[in-house]
């Protein structure tokens, strides 16, 4: 997508994927995906497009063959999660904080293929976007388990701080990922 955006511009383009609302709104980056409830005062959103969180598992786990599950139930296990920075592990944080439980981490990762890998070594169990999850299944050896949790659907929305104050390339890469989202949903 970001090639066929920017790929006739001409010059030396970068591109930086902002998982969160703070470098939109700094202005440290011109374009950003934000997932879920994020305040968005100050910044113009699209909607982008629908990702579900799941739980990720090793074939050997107990909870393997479980074709749903509640989030509460799987914190009874061990977890692999991400860096305490990442906006996924806060929000499972809180979420655990929320159901008076506490979340189990056995090991910290910096991204979804690690999380996936330390998974099918039988580390422990984590939540993961479907889209990674899926993605690293195709060589990994792992099961999904679906999320009965509202909240595990989440909206993404592409965030601005101004769409008309975008330079061009900015403009027709949000315009790409506008008319992306409408052909995959």
């Amino acid at each position: 997508v970001v090639q066929r955006a920017v790929g006739g511009q001409g010059g030396v383009v970068g591109v930086v994927i902002v998982r969160g609302d703070r470098g939109t709104r700094r202005g440290a980056v011109d374009v950003g995906i934000l997932a879920g409830n994020v305040r968005t005062d100050g910044l113009e959103t699209l909607p982008f497009r629908e990702d579900r969180l799941v739980l990720v598992t090793s074939p050997s786990h107990p909870l393997a063959e479980r074709g749903r599950i509640d989030f509460s139930e799987a914190l009874s296990h061990d977890f692999v999660g991400m860096l305490e920075a990442s906006a996924i592990h806060a929000f499972l944080a809180q979420t655990a904080s929320d159901l008076n439980r506490p979340i189990k981490i056995r090991i910290q990762v910096g991204n979804f293929e690690a999380a996936c890998r330390m998974i099918e070594a039988n580390v422990g169990i984590g939540v993961v976007p479907y889209s990674a999850a899926s993605r690293h299944a195709k060589n990994l050896d792992i099961r999904m388990v679906e999320l009965t949790d509202e909240w595990a659907v989440r909206k993404l929305q592409i965030c601005v701080r101004r769409q008309q104050a975008l330079p061009a390339f900015a403009r027709d890469l949000v315009e790409l990922l506008v008319a992306e989202s409408v052909v995959t949903a």
